[in-house]
């Protein structure tokens, strides 16, 4: 009798991502490959926003039973490193292309620079109708 391994690849749409995806694994695995990136799971703050992810689906799907634990979780010091980790995930990101539209504006380095002109006229005119 001979033994073989079969491998499976399931193809998802936006839709089935959307839903049966973990929050984490689209970031980890999905955005970096659209990216071209390396993933953030190796950065500092990443334990931080998988407990974020955490306490978000112990929120959402919460049970009588662990409400006093995540009570107690959302009232400690900890939950703040947990929020600042979702703005060091997005900053992550944003810096390896500032410039890219599907990130929110506000967030990075701004690549405009501002710079006083001595005489306007020569850089802007009105454009005729």
């Amino acid at each position: 009798m001979s033994h073989f391994e079969v491998e499976f690849a399931e193809h998802y749409g936006k839709e089935q991502i959307e839903r049966w995806v973990s929050t984490s694994e689209k970031i980890s695995k999905i955005i970096p490959e659209v990216l071209k990136c390396n993933s953030p799971t190796e950065k500092k703050f990443w334990g931080d926003f998988k407990n974020l992810e955490r306490v978000r689906n112990e929120i959402i799907h919460s049970k009588s039973n662990n409400s006093a634990e995540i009570l107690v979780e959302l009232f400690s010091s900890k939950i703040h490193k947990y929020i600042e980790s979702s703005l060091l995930l997005l900053e992550y990101f944003i810096e390896l292309d500032p410039c890219n539209p599907i990130f929110p504006l506000g967030f990075g380095k701004s690549q405009i620079r501002v710079m006083s002109l001595k005489n306007p006229d020569e850089y802007l005119r009105k454009i005729k109708e």
